[in-house]
């Protein structure tokens, strides 16, 4: 059982930070006028890039439902190695 919940956890922690971080980016990139302007957006209550997050966090997920897990493993550990 350990053994089973024990990827499940670290993917689940990865994907999250993922989605942070290129919230983050797209941010950034569209602040710099290299993005589109809408991704710039900041929540006036929050001060959070609300539509960058939401658009990471639905590429993720289409990422996770269009790619096998393994291969999906394999790709965040070669990124995390790049980084």
């Amino acid at each position: 059982f350990i053994v089973t919940i024990g990827p499940i956890i670290s993917l689940s922690g990865t994907l999250l930070t993922t989605v942070y971080t290129l919230a983050r980016g797209i941010f950034s990139m569209a602040k710099d006028g290299l993005f589109f302007k809408s991704f710039a957006r900041i929540n006036p209550k929050t001060k959070v890039p609300d539509f960058a997050t939401i658009f990471s966090g639905i590429l993720c997920i289409l990422l996770v439902i269009i790619i096998d897990v393994k291969n999906l493993i394999e790709f965040s550990n070669i990124s995390g190695f790049l980084t």
